[in-house]
């Protein structure tokens, strides 16, 4: 499976969106240049300009990792004239592109075609839809492989794109620890729990949890989102200090004379809970209950 680069929380964006029923086509493109990023494109280039977004929904990098720049329903500068209906994907380099990259091609302009519902013949050059030497290959011939090529069952969290991590794919136990995090994280599933299926129900939740933490909400179960429940499931196992873990029989009492001011850590930050107590600690425990109840 092609190694993704999921960069889309970070790329710059236009505030407004459209319905990826709009997509009724995926233009290829090559960079014209042999090497190169998105950020080398926009500093380059594309802000000098004036744009607001790049230019390519993904860019195929040369040793064939796919750098996932937008959603679908981001309009891009692909093609003037044509963007609003177009998937743009850019193959970096300048006619001459690696086995890895037209493997990566054909993967990921397959999946496309099937999220959209399209067929080989909606997929096209830039420079069938005005005058350019992009993208660099004959264009019958990438179709013609188009129509070779078996499509394309994605695994679970393999890339960050749609389908993948949805309701149309997604089963086993890798599932079934997806649905416990979401659980532990505070999502609901009420209907079917853990039950290893990536439904509507998963789907939903994934949702809800991406809107309460200002994450891109579309259902998908991406390196972002995963690397967002991953940090809220480690904070809520955090003890009241360092030595302390949530699971110490006496974690809850600890956290609870720490919050009221009457023990605290060490120096060093920890609690040191096996220590025994000294008197003149056990003096600044009673002076700290009194100050703290009267």
């Amino acid at each position: 499976m092609t190694k993704i680069q999921d960069i889309r929380s970070q790329t710059p964006k236009r505030s407004t969106t459209r319905p990826e029923t709009n997509i009724n086509k995926v233009v290829r493109h090559h960079s014209g240049t042999t090497s190169g990023d998105f950020w080398i494109f926009w500093n380059g280039r594309w802000m000098k300009l004036g744009w607001i977004v790049g230019g390519y929904h993904e860019i195929i990098l040369t040793d064939g990792t796919v750098q996932l720049c937008y959603d679908p329903n981001m309009i891009t500068n692909g093609v003037a004239g044509h963007n609003s209906r177009s998937y743009h994907i850019c193959v970096v380099g300048n006619g001459v592109f690696t086995a890895a990259q037209e493997k990566a091609w054909e993967e990921r302009c397959k999946l496309a075609m099937k999220r959209f519902n399209l067929k080989a013949s909606d997929v096209v050059g830039h420079g069938e839809l005005t005058p350019s030497a992009c993208p660099g290959i004959n264009m019958n011939t990438v179709r013609s492989r188009l129509g070779k090529v078996n499509p394309i069952e994605p695994t679970f969290f393999s890339n960050a794109f749609g389908r993948d991590c949805s309701r149309f794919v997604c089963k086993g136990p890798s599932i079934v620890s997806y649905q416990n995090d979401l659980m532990a994280v505070g999502e609901k599933l009420p209907r079917f729990g853990a039950d290893g299926d990536f439904g509507q129900e998963t789907e939903d939740a994934t949702k809800a949890f991406q809107s309460r933490h200002g994450l891109v909400v579309d259902g998908i179960a991406g390196p972002t989102t995963l690397s967002k429940i991953e940090e809220l499931i480690k904070l809520s196992n955090k003890g009241p200090f360092p030595d302390v873990p949530k699971n110490h029989w006496a974690s809850e009492a600890i956290e609870t004379v720490k919050e009221a001011g009457i023990m605290n850590g060490f120096a060093d930050g920890t609690f040191k809970p096996n220590e025994p107590v000294t008197r003149a600690q056990l003096a600044t425990v009673v002076a700290n209950i009194f100050k703290n109840k009267f």
